[in-house]
């Protein structure tokens, strides 16, 4: 019964890995959240950094960074981006 248990265990926890794994290559959250409305949730009447939002991207589990979902926003106009001045980046903001 132990073993039997154990190997049930074992196979959940493979197929979790599994689905971890493409969550993060098609940068969806375990709860739906897809990687636009992440970003767009982030912001919130707020102006961040991409440091910023990579930075809570990372936090939130989610793999690699949010570059693509940055620049996808911006070209839709569903925010505003700007130059850092005398740094690297770019800061975001609601269009």
């Amino acid at each position: 019964m132990i073993a039997k248990l154990r190997a049930d265990h074992q196979h959940h926890v493979d197929a979790l890995s599994t689905i971890q794994s493409v969550f993060n290559e098609l940068a969806i959250s375990p709860d739906g959240e897809n990687a636009e409305t992440f970003v767009l949730g982030l912001l919130n009447g707020k102006t961040l950094t991409t440091a910023q939002v990579n930075e809570a991207w990372k936090k939130a589990g989610r793999g690699g960074i949010a570059n693509n979902a940055l620049t996808n926003l911006a070209k839709q106009k569903k925010m505003r981006r700007s130059a850092v001045k005398g740094e690297r980046g770019s800061k975001y903001s609601f269009a």
